[in-house]
């Protein structure tokens, strides 16, 4: 589709700036992620017996790959080239693992036996929380000029 007159087609689409917009499409992305993280580390911990961290770990990076373009493109609206997108998306999600296998694992060992899938899902939310601000600072930002 053509972009309206006087509008650069690499433009970001309208409601890309909208924090709040931004807030509840990452929220939409995010919770679906973050769905997806808790059940595969879920049963990575139970049916397979990886530690919390490993489980974690694991997890998080099968998510990451399907995660940055749906936050690409539906929730942040970016314009931001793919190649440096994803670079930056990926040094971020490296931090945001680390961060999130290091929670699951302080939980696992000190949530006086909650079950697997209540660690995973309060570490999806301490992500969540850390994610959104450097998605929206760092990742996608919009080019000034």
């Amino acid at each position: 589709m053509a972009a309206p007159p006087g509008v650069a087609a690499d433009a970001p689409r309208a409601g890309a700036g909208s924090p709040l917009g931004q807030f509840l499409r990452f929220g939409v992305v995010g919770g679906a992620a973050a769905l997806l993280f808790v059940a595969v580390a879920t049963l990575l911990r139970e049916l397979g017996g990886l530690a919390y961290e490993a489980a974690s770990l694991l997890s998080y990076l099968a998510c990451i790959p399907v995660a940055f373009l749906a936050q690409r493109r539906f929730a942040f609206r970016s314009s931001v080239p793919l190649a440096s997108g994803l670079v930056r998306y990926a040094l971020v999600q490296a931090l945001m693992a680390a961060i999130t296998a290091l929670v699951s694992g302080l939980l696992g060992r000190l949530g006086a036996g909650w079950p697997s899938w209540t660690v995973f899902a309060v570490a999806a939310v301490v992500n969540a929380v850390c994610s959104f601000a450097l998605m929206r600072w760092l990742v996608f930002r919009a080019p000034r000029g």
